[in-house]
């Protein structure tokens, strides 16, 4: 199974990987402020493990990596405006790195986030309706 981590801020970790057995892409959230071992949140289900189909084609392969792209992009705790540079060129990285991984069966090496899109980063404030 692979684990590529997109952002590592001190409240907001996402990782991206493919779980080769399952032959499934997944995400997760992770909070290291609180608990590094359990995920917050995550795609396709609230762990991000399990619970998918197995891609068998091209097709199901493009589907999946749309979602699961469409919703680290949609992370609550991060701000918008951090996919206007580097963490939108990091994802589109990783979706080249999941679909070789898909193709090739292997698990394949990502570098760490580079310094902008790790360490400290304030959460969104929650808004009160």
């Amino acid at each position: 199974m692979s684990r590529h981590v997109l952002v590592d801020f001190n409240h907001c970790r996402i990782v991206l990987g493919f779980d080769h057995p399952l032959r499934s892409l997944f995400g997760q959230v992770f909070d290291p402020s609180r608990d590094e071992g359990t995920a917050i949140d995550g795609w396709p289900t609230s762990s991000g493990l399990g619970g998918r189909r197995p891609i068998v084609s091209a097709g199901q392969f493009e589907a999946d990596l749309t979602e699961l792209s469409m919703w680290a992009l949609n992370c609550e705790r991060l701000p918008h405006s951090l996919w206007l540079g580097g963490a939108w060129n990091r994802l589109k990285g990783f979706q080249q790195i999941l679909h070789a991984e898909w193709r090739g069966g292997e698990d394949l090496f990502s570098f760490p986030p580079p310094e902008n899109l790790r360490g400290p980063l304030h959460p969104i404030p929650k808004v009160r309706s």
